[in-house]
């Protein structure tokens, strides 16, 4: 019998912009203004200011979230007695500073997302969690339920949700019917085959609690308040309520139903930091066929992932295991920020085996034609002259790497005025 085609999809920050989670870039900002009362704001202050006067030892930023927390964990390690102070000379012992820090990072994370954006998204799960002929894995290090709301949103008919998440005895799923309308849904699958694609968190997740021994994991969902109880408010404003794969309007805007079952306690969260603490066992097994996965896989498409030089533990991860990996035919790197391909992932993935089939698509998630990807065949979005120019630099420079082709002239660009206002243009 034929192999089914494996497909790894490995999902970062970016894919999750589109739904209102900020980056890692502008997590303090959005914590800072949206998520905290006045007494945490000192108390963020005050870790920022002197993680701060460390990383300018190193050039590093610490508004980055991975840096920020990567100097706190550091903290913690080289100096467990180390007290931050704010500016009411409140104090915090830095095994305090990190619980708290972590806490803060779920609450962004936790937010509600905007799920009139994530079409896109959608697209992707449908297409390949509907095909035997393929086998689907998602591993991401994003604390979010994006995947699983959208796992939930392409398979609007079927019961228990859409992606499923690997279940090792310690695990214990709360769901509920949340209305008539939507019936018996939730963000998470208990059923296996190919139509739920597995999903491997491998940072945790806001809605994942441990509780002796046991983790719990809330896949409850609800309406939006775009719903008065089960019923669509008036859309008279021409605004469409309709799920991209489904006549069930009710489908479409759903959100994560907020805290763990009852079970009290903080999600269970990894920081993005350069150390890793000892993961619980239900986290080293996502991290178990995370691996088996990467081994095993014939395409890997890296979506929104911006090989951050902080996580370095996830560099040597990746490279163990596409070392171990002889069938690869299809590493897809797509995010619009090209240092992530040229600078990053290059460097990550060095070896000229893997070099060979690596291939850059500077798009971001919600603008990727996911067929496309999948078929390995090159599409640009021409929205106007300078997109046509970009497309066209972009699909020579990757020929000039992979030595099909050389130019020995510099090409031809639009010509600007010059900067002296006399209208004479030069090509660059």
């Amino acid at each position: 019998m034929h192999e089914p085609e494996r497909i790894v999809v490995f999902v970062g920050a970016g894919f999750s912009v589109a739904a209102g989670v900020p980056v890692m870039t502008n997590y303090l900002d959005v914590l800072r203004d949206n998520h905290l009362t006045p007494k945490e704001v000192r108390y963020l202050d005050a870790i920022v200011r002197d993680c701060s006067s460390r990383a300018s030892l190193i050039q590093g930023n610490v508004r980055n979230l991975e840096v920020l927390a990567s100097f706190l964990s550091m903290i913690h390690l080289a100096t467990p007695g180390h007290r931050f102070r704010t500016s009411k000379n409140e104090e915090l012992a830095a095994s305090e500073a990190i619980a708290l820090f972590t806490e803060f990072v779920g609450r962004v994370a936790g937010n509600s997302c905007d799920s009139q954006h994530l079409q896109n998204q959608s697209s992707l799960i449908g297409l390949l969690a509907t095909d035997e002929a393929r086998e689907a894995t998602f591993i991401t290090t994003n604390y979010d339920t994006v995947l699983e709301l959208l796992g939930t949103w392409t398979f609007p008919n079927r019961p228990r949700g859409g992606l499923r998440l690997p279940d090792d005895g310690s695990v214990v799923v709360h769901s509920a019917p949340i209305s008539r309308i939507t019936g018996e849904t939730a963000m998470i699958s208990q059923e296996a085959g190919f139509q739920h694609p597995l999903l491997l968190k491998l940072h945790g997740s806001v809605n994942w609690v441990e509780s002796d021994g046991i983790t719990h994991i809330n896949a409850n969902v609800r309406p939006k308040p775009l719903f008065q109880g089960d019923r669509p408010i008036d859309d008279s404003d021409g605004v469409g309520v309709t799920h991209p794969t489904s006549r069930k309007s009710a489908d479409r805007y759903l959100e994560w139903a907020g805290a763990t079952g009852g079970v009290e306690g903080p999600p269970k969260l990894i920081l993005p930091t350069v150390l890793k603490p000892e993961m619980t066992p239900y986290l080293r097994k996502h991290w178990e066929l995370a691996s088996d996965a990467l081994i095993r896989a014939d395409q890997i498409w890296f979506v929104g992932y911006s090989f951050p030089d902080t996580d370095n533990y996830m560099k040597f991860f990746l490279a163990t295991c596409l070392a171990e990996n002889a069938r690869i035919r299809h590493i897809a790197v797509i995010d619009p920020s090209r240092p992530v391909f040229y600078e990053r992932a290059q460097s990550v993935f060095a070896d000229p085996r893997l070099q060979a089939v690596m291939k850059y698509y500077p798009y971001k998630a919600e603008r990727v034609n996911w067929e496309k990807i999948y078929r390995q065949q090159e599409f640009h979005l021409l929205d106007n002259q300078n997109a046509v120019v970009e497309a066209e630099l972009e699909q020579r420079r990757r020929m000039v790497q992979a030595g099909d082709y050389y130019s020995p002239q510099p090409f031809d660009l639009p010509v600007r005025p010059s900067g002296r206002g006399r209208g004479r243009g030069r090509s660059r």
